[in-house]
């Protein structure tokens, strides 16, 4: 790639990496919702950096949190955790670890039966079965967020450097 090529690209990262997360998180102060999480960062970046990849596509987005959500939900309950204190309060425990394991492997094996790829959910997975967001609420954020920044990687997308460039 020309260091002209690199150099677009590169502020085109910038600005619609900056102004799609500041977004979300301008809607979180807005509305006071924890819509800012940290799986949103490498969703953003996949669609940034490797957009024509499988797991950067909007419905592996979308499938691949909302999977994450069911399975950290799913581990919380099997393993009695729904109200305990999280992790970084409680430290970790035998049940702590469980819950994360169960949670990433069902994440990882219904992602791949319903043939759907991204990686991140594994990180929204281990934020809900860790017990950083675990209220009904909590899900809901992630639900909300996850779908208004995959609308913002679909604009991202139609915006990209590369298809407004004349060939």
């Amino acid at each position: 790639m020309p260091d002209a090529s690199r150099s677009t690209f590169a502020a085109f990262d910038l600005v619609v990496g900056a102004v799609g997360l500041a977004v979300i998180g301008l809607l979180a102060f807005a509305f006071d919702q924890p819509l800012l999480f940290p799986s949103l960062g490498p969703t953003l970046m996949l669609t940034l950096d490797s957009p024509n990849l499988p797991s950067a596509r909007p419905v592996d987005a979308l499938v691949g949190h909302y999977v994450g959500i069911v399975a950290g939900a799913a581990s919380l309950a099997v393993t009695g955790l729904p109200d305990a204190p999280s992790v970084l309060r409680e430290g970790v425990t035998a049940p702590r670890i469980a819950a994360a394991a169960l949670s990433l492997g069902l994440t990882a094996a219904l992602l791949r039966l319903l043939r759907r790829r991204h990686p991140p959910a594994g990180a929204t997975t281990l934020i809900i079965s860790l017990g950083l967001m675990t209220t009904l609420a909590d899900l809901a954020a992630i639900a909300v967020s996850v779908a208004i920044l995959v609308a913002i990687c679909v604009v991202i997308d139609r915006l990209r450097p590369e298809r407004l460039m004349p060939q």
